[in-house]
Formats: C-alpha cells, sequence, structure tokens
C-alpha cells in the first residue's frame, strides 16, 4: 500500500477521503467506467479536489454486462464514503475527466480486497462482510469478496497517504 501511494503521489495524483454519488452517465464507446460526484472531499495529499468534482470509476462492466476474467470494479460504501486516489486525466483519452482508484470507507475502516489495486500486505486488518454499494451490474461486491474484504484502519491508511 505504501508503494502504490508513494507511486500515486510521484505521478501528480490527489489522494481522498470523500463521498461519491453515481451520476447516471457511463463511458463512452461501451468504456467500462461509470461517471461520479464527489462531496465532503478532503484532499490527504496531491493536488487539492473540489468538492462537486466528477471522476470516473472502473465499473469491470461493458455493453455486455460484467467483463470475464477483470478485476473488481469500484466498491463504496452504501452512505456514499470512500477513499480514493484520483489519476489525472490522460491527454487524449476517451473519458472527460481524471478516473479513480476507489475503496470503501465503513465506520473507521477502509475496505481492501486483492481483487483490485490495494495490496494489504503488511498491514493490520479485520475481516469484513458488510454490504458496500457497487456500480449497478458490475458484480464488483461478489468478485471481490471471493478473496476476502479486510477493513484497515483509516488512521492507518491516512498516515500512509501522507508520508
Amino acid at each position: 500500500m505504501e508503494r502504490t501511494l508513494a507511486d500515486a503521489r510521484g505521478r501528480g495524483a490527489s489522494i481522498i477521503v470523500a463521498k461519491g454519488t453515481l451520476t447516471g452517465h457511463t463511458g463512452p464507446e461501451g468504456l467500462p467506467y461509470a461517471e461520479m460526484q464527489l462531496t465532503d472531499v478532503h484532499t490527504l495529499s496531491g493536488p487539492s479536489m473540489a468538492s462537486g468534482s466528477h471522476v470516473w470509476a472502473n465499473s469491470a462492466h461493458g455493453p455486455s454486462g460484467p467483463i470475464p476474467g477483470a478485476d473488481a470494479g469500484a466498491l463504496w460504501a452504501t452512505d456514499g464514503s470512500l477513499f480514493a486516489i484520483i489519476w489525472p486525466q490522460p491527454s487524449g483519452g476517451f473519458l472527460t475527466g481524471p478516473t479513480m482508484s476507489v475503496a470503501p470507507v465503513v465506520g473507521n475502516q477502509v475496505i481492501l480486497s486483492t481483487a483490485g489495486c490495494w495490496n494489504t500486505t503488511g498491514l493490520t486488518s479485520t475481516p469484513f462482510t458488510g454490504p458496500l454499494a457497487e456500480i449497478p451490474g458490475s458484480d464488483s461486491y461478489t468478485r471481490a469478496a471471493v478473496n476476502g474484504l479486510h477493513g484497515v484502519p483509516l488512521d492507518t491508511i491516512q498516515a500512509l497517504a501522507t508520508h
């Protein structure tokens, strides 16, 4: 996790805690992304993100449904709470804004799995089995839960993000 966050900082990404709501817009030309609006944004590291910003979350869900063999798409807490790395908009890209790697924040824990980009090696965690939100039709929760979901204290992740 420490290396992932250091890489994000080095590549100009913002690391945030926020609340997110799907806008209903999907990626153009069948790209497996869903647009999310962020509110209550607290930037931990990198360029400041404004409340009201729009970002793209990977859904691992294409025009024909869940993409076979794809990692789990985005998950966040049922109240919209999330921890995210916001990657700057790529030049010449198909999306009209930045993309994000996202993990749910439930209570005082960031919920991580090995089904996506998060590495929990060396982090103290506890198993998590509660409900989470996902992009409709993405099957992200089921895919992520196969290898288990783990709660890591938010304070730990915040400290790594600002280290």
